[in-house]
């Protein structure tokens, strides 16, 4: 069995985007931050926004024609509804 990991041990979101965000793909963002993709996955869908896993952070702001760091925005907040 996996250890579970205690709350201090979970990387959160940081407030910004560091730099080279917008090229990470959602996937690999989520893994990265130990996120759930299909519930970031449904929660930019319930905020109107089209996205794939294997899409960067730029590729899902063009497509929705948005600004990378809205779509970044956006991930963190369901990123925090995830550790409620």
């Amino acid at each position: 069995m996996k250890p579970i990991k205690e709350p201090d041990q979970i990387k959160s979101l940081p407030p910004t985007p560091p730099p080279g965000t917008g090229s990470k793909k959602l996937n690999d963002l989520s893994r990265e931050y130990s996120l759930n993709i299909q519930l970031v996955l449904k929660g930019l869908a319930e905020a109107g926004v089209i996205a794939g896993a294997d899409m960067t952070i730029k590729q899902i702001a063009r497509q929705n024609e948005m600004a990378p760091r809205d779509v970044y925005g956006l991930v963190r907040k369901v990123a925090e509804s995830q550790t409620d």
